[in-house]
């Protein structure tokens, strides 16, 4: 008798933190939608220049291909956001795609320079543009918007060097408060992990 009185107290306090959590991300969707409203007003404040209402998005696609799977996702987000302006009546959202591929990263040497001194020696290298064209979108965006394909079970090679890259940040933080979305774009079942194991069972 006492179990079963037991066992209803904890079904009815889990019931009842249940409701609660619901409760409360009803609220945040709700602050939400009032932050987002309260943006496109002020962006149709004719007092406001449009420089001071436009919030940069920076895509990164780190995919090689550039018209691969990767970037139709990245499209269409884009395609989504151009859509979300329109029904705004503003440029309130200005979206950047920046290909990896574009930039020609070479890989970490894991000297630690960039964090004990500040200055990172492939800065030199004359093809390498992370420091002279990456590293000023990324401090001037609003928002991130990191999209990878994935390659065996992993981001793609592009992706991780530029993770690599960026440990500077790891340990100096310059981009709080940043928000940033990671997305990945896979083959059909196709290729899933399991089959992969049994296609490479015996070959590795």
């Amino acid at each position: 008798m006492l179990g079963g009185w037991v066992i209803g107290a904890l079904l009815a306090a889990l019931l009842a933190a249940l409701v609660l959590q619901r409760a409360r991300r009803r609220a945040q969707v709700d602050a939400d939608k009032r932050r987002v409203r309260a943006a496109v007003a002020q962006a149709r404040s004719p007092n406001e220049k449009l420089e001071k209402r436009s919030y940069t998005v920076l895509f990164l696609n780190g995919s090689p291909r550039r018209n691969g799977n990767t970037a139709m996702v990245l499209e269409a987000i884009k395609e989504f956001v151009e859509s979300f302006n329109a029904q705004a009546g503003c440029s309130l959202l200005h979206v950047e795609v920046l290909h990896l591929a574009d930039l020609h990263l070479q890989s970490c040497l894991g000297c630690a320079r960039c964090i004990t001194t500040g200055v990172c020696p492939l800065a030199l290298v004359p093809q390498d543009k992370f420091h002279a064209d990456f590293l000023p979108k990324l401090k001037g965006c609003d928002a991130i918007v990191l999209a990878s394909p994935v390659y065996s079970l992993h981001v793609s090679g592009l992706m991780k060097v530029l993770i690599d890259r960026l440990a500077v940040f790891i340990h100096r933080p310059v981009l709080p408060g940043v928000p940033s979305l990671a997305g990945t774009a896979h083959s059909p079942a196709k290729f899933t992990k399991r089959s992969c194991s049994r296609h490479n069972r015996g070959r590795l």
